[in-house]
């Protein structure tokens, strides 16, 4: 097998970032092909972005624990560069960074939505799906949007939450921060605004 050409010149990487991207490469999990340039490339995109290199160690490895805990099937693990660049590393990040924690509190109890659905659901699920979304409610509360940071993680919570958010409001939907939503998922109101 032929090694992709580097998209940056040298090494591959910064020289700062190599050996925190080699610990990523290291622990994330098996996946045939994943192209390695690619992967630096997003790497260095991340952290140029904000995030930590430590972190993004830590997601590697979170979701390489996860993968082995349900048995996934290496076609179904993303290439490393798509696992960066969609932002599904957010639902494998370490609990101490998660964007916006208040200090001493746990990041689920500052969410809107953890009073109603603290007996609906699972600490974990709430923690891992929900409390990453940013709620919104609109046309005198008729409406409960959950904005979702990917795409990846809208279509989970549609695909497994949505009997638990249903009760919230007359309707629910899940959109995904930047994106246009679906018209099929607008509001009556909404369908002339579009």
């Amino acid at each position: 097998m032929t090694r992709q050409a580097s998209l940056f010149r040298g090494s591959g990487l910064p020289p700062h970032l190599k050996p925190h991207f080699d610990a990523f490469w290291k622990a994330y999990p098996p996946r045939m092909p994943n192209p390695k340039a690619l992967a630096e490339a997003a790497f260095a995109e991340a952290v140029k972005a904000g995030r930590k290199a430590e972190d993004l160690v830590a997601t590697a490895a979170n979701y390489a624990a996860e993968c082995t805990r349900l048995g996934t099937n290496p076609a179904y693990v993303p290439h490393a560069a798509t696992f960066l660049r969609q932002g599904r590393f957010l639902d494998y990040l370490p609990a101490a960074a998660e964007a916006g924690a208040p200090t001493g509190a746990q990041p689920h109890e500052a969410h809107d939505l953890w009073p109603v659905l603290k007996d609906r659901m699972s600490v974990a699920d709430f923690r891992a799906w929900i409390a990453k979304c940013t709620p919104r409610r609109r046309h005198e509360g008729e409406v409960l949007e959950l904005i979702a940071p990917s795409r990846f993680m809208a279509n989970h919570i549609r695909a497994h939450f949505m009997a638990v958010l249903r009760p919230l409001a007359p309707q629910v939907r899940v959109v995904v921060e930047g994106e246009e939503p679906d018209p099929a998922d607008l509001h009556p109101d909404e369908e002339d605004e579009a």
